[in-house]
């Protein structure tokens, strides 16, 4: 059968589609980290502050004190007990301080300095541990970088335009490369997996190959995957593995 002679290469797909995106991932991480880092949108610390606040009260985020009432909710003096919640505190040198109440097992550390024509603001995620409700996790905190642009769009969308532009991504394919992947195993926002990956749910189709010339269903279904068909991303060590599989699958059936 067909979808036996291609399960070996399904497999396979899968590996190669998550090496790449997470090359993907993390050149666009670097890319957002080196460009977030050097931007000064020319908006005061007290604008993006309240920007930022607002970004996480639209998400649900709990807020203590003045910051839920600075985004429209009531200060509710329950949840900085009971939450690590925690308001806004003055720092040194202008510097400020936030933590939010946990949501889905995540919650923010927002921190924000002036600095030189405007000022810089980060979203640190922080999760729960999944053995002791309401206490972080011992995983490294993360930097959230696609918040940071979201907040950049805000503020100065000129700009959030031109890091993005530069920020690394898969290849595109049509109107598909617009949508929201966040939350895939493999990929980020705005990525693309590889392109074989959807072979491994195909059942039973009768579709003709596209007129981009890229291998259709039908395509495959008539003369099978080649190894060339994953370009170098198919190294040595995957094609004995493919090897592998096939025979373990010819042994079955």
């Amino acid at each position: 059968m067909v979808l036996n002679r291609l399960l070996p290469f399904c497999v396979l797909a899968s590996v190669i589609a998550a090496c790449a995106s997470t090359r993907v991932a993390r050149a666009r991480a670097e890319y957002l980290g080196r460009e977030l880092d050097r931007l000064e949108c020319g908006r005061s610390l007290d604008e993006a502050w309240t920007e930022a606040r607002r970004m996480l009260g639209d998400r649900g985020y709990p807020l203590a004190g003045a910051d839920a009432k600075a985004v429209g909710k009531s200060a509710n003096p329950l949840v900085a007990i009971f939450t690590p919640a925690r308001a806004t505190r003055a720092g040194e040198r202008g510097s400020r301080t936030l933590e939010t109440g946990w949501v889905r097992g995540l919650r923010y550390h927002l921190s924000g300095s002036p600095g030189g024509s405007g000022c810089h603001v980060t979203f640190t995620a922080i999760a729960e541990d999944l053995t002791e409700h309401g206490r972080d996790s011992s995983q490294r905190p993360r930097r959230d970088l696609e918040l940071e642009l979201e907040l950049v769009r805000r503020l100065a969308p000129e700009e959030a335009a031109r890091i993005e532009a530069g920020a690394p991504h898969a290849r595109e394919r049509g109107p598909a490369s617009t949508a929201d992947h966040h939350g895939f195993p493999f990929a980020q926002r705005g990525e693309q997996p590889v392109q074989a990956l959807w072979i491994a749910r195909v059942e039973n189709v009768s579709l003709t190959p596209g007129d981009d010339g890229d291998v259709g269903v039908a395509d495959v279904a008539r003369r099978g995957l080649e190894a060339d068909d994953f370009g170098a991303e198919f190294t040595p060590e995957l094609r004995k593995q493919e090897e592998r599989i096939r025979a373990e699958v010819a042994a079955r059936h």
